[in-house]
């Protein structure tokens, strides 16, 4: 690993073994159930693991210390006044969960499908960057907001929700192989998926000027700027009847 300074910052530029597989396309064959299943059963392997696990040295950052909470930085505070102030109150309502070993702790964070390869009917995980201290339920949120959004983000509300239950299904499936996770926080899962709306808005603010975006990227600000100010989610699920399916299994 070696350290790159430029300005008042600092890069690490670190060199890592490739891994096996390949990338798998949204709109590929491959993105079906049994790979939704195989991509719980991954993440429930996780965090059993996590549970165990004792940092010898250093720590990771809490979730709530990431600059992209900071929303009066990088936000228009005249435009996206309820914007600021919604997500304000929402990283409130998130703080007030209960916190423990068994349902917080070091988490990916950001497993969508851009970071794993498939190889052999087994999943990769990489990009371990954003990698934090969170509630557990954050890593099974992120998947299903990304492999909604980037297959069907121009697509109602309705065919979103469609699609988002079959994909909770399969990965909840696949995660209990591995790990148990209590139903309550199952139907906690909104909360960190209007969480990522907030946190995607805001990155995009952080990294793009606005001024000189091309259409594309006007169209995805729009959108998620309009879920947040309508209370949309990505998916509206009925969580408790895919928690009972589960049980009768």
């Amino acid at each position: 690993m070696e350290e790159i300074k430029t300005g008042e910052t600092s890069f690490f530029v670190c060199l890592f073994d490739k891994a096996p597989g390949r990338m798998v396309k949204v709109d590929g064959d491959l993105f079906k159930p049994a790979l939704f299943e195989t991509w719980g059963e991954t993440v429930g392997k996780m965090h059993r693991v996590t549970k165990g696990f004792v940092l010898d040295s250093g720590r990771r950052d809490q979730w709530d210390q990431d600059d992209l909470l900071d929303f009066e930085v990088y936000l228009n505070r005249t435009r996206d006044a309820e914007i600021i102030t919604k997500g304000i109150e929402l990283i409130k309502e998130i703080k007030a969960l209960p916190e423990n070993l068994a349902n917080f702790g070091l988490i990916h964070s950001d497993i969508h499908p851009g970071n794993f390869f498939y190889n052999e009917g087994e999943i990769h995980v990489f990009d371990f960057d954003d990698s934090k201290y969170h509630w557990y339920i954050s890593d099974i949120a992120i998947p299903l907001y990304y492999s909604t959004w980037w297959k069907y983000r121009n697509e109602s509300l309705e065919v979103r929700s469609g699609f988002g239950e079959v994909f909770l299904y399969h990965f909840l499936k696949g995660f209990q192989k591995e790990h148990q996770i209590e139903a309550e926080w199952i139907t906690k899962i909104p909360l960190f998926l209007k969480l990522r709306d907030f946190e995607l808005y805001t990155v995009f603010h952080k990294k793009w000027d606005m001024a000189s975006i091309n259409k594309e990227q006007q169209q995805l600000v729009e959108q998620i700027r309009e879920r947040i100010i309508r209370d949309e989610l990505m998916v509206m699920l009925p969580y408790k009847n895919i928690i009972e399916q589960l049980k009768s299994e």
